[in-house]
């Protein structure tokens, strides 16, 4: 089964959490939010996308919604 889902391209790559020195180590470019940084999740294979701008869009998003309250208690 897993070499029919490696020939069809499904296989994707593990992930694994780093903190945040190793997130530093791996990607220099994190510097500049080194005080705030808490961790990351590396995925070898994934390298289409700015993670952190990825969020910071959607937390545009969802604060320009009138149905998203963040820090708010449920």
């Amino acid at each position: 089964m897993i070499l029919i889902k490696q020939q069809k391209g499904l296989i994707l790559s593990i992930s694994r959490p780093l903190n945040a020195e190793a997130c530093l180590q791996l990607e220099p470019a994190l510097k500049h939010i080194s005080p705030s940084l808490q961790g990351g999740i590396y995925s070898p294979g994934d390298e289409t996308a700015d993670c952190h701008q990825f969020c910071l869009a959607l937390l545009d998003k969802l604060n320009a919604s009138s149905d998203f309250s963040l820090l708010t208690p449920v």
